[in-house]
């Protein structure tokens, strides 16, 4: 059964079971963008867009962790929806 506990009604119990998906979402994005044929990758797992970009992964991906251990420590509520575009 759906609990609205992360995002508009999530099947996902817990905030630390949405922020695991999220990162979950990131590393494929990550590897997507890393890809020959790809420049960058849109990431939107919440209200913030990530840009993930081969020359700047490592910046890109250190600041979604962060976003990430920031609402973690404050129990803010972390949406789940989550979008990739290959750019």
């Amino acid at each position: 059964m759906c609990q609205p506990h992360c995002g508009d009604y999530s099947c996902m119990n817990h905030p630390e079971e949405c922020v695991a998906w999220s990162v979950e979402g990131v590393l494929m994005a990550c590897w997507l963008a890393l890809q020959k044929d790809v420049g960058s990758v849109k990431y939107s797992p919440e209200r913030k867009e990530y840009e993930l970009k081969k020359e700047s992964l490592d910046g890109q991906l250190r600041e979604f962790l962060k976003d990430h251990e920031a609402m973690l420590e404050h129990d803010t509520p972390v949406p789940c929806s989550i979008t990739p575009q290959l750019l």
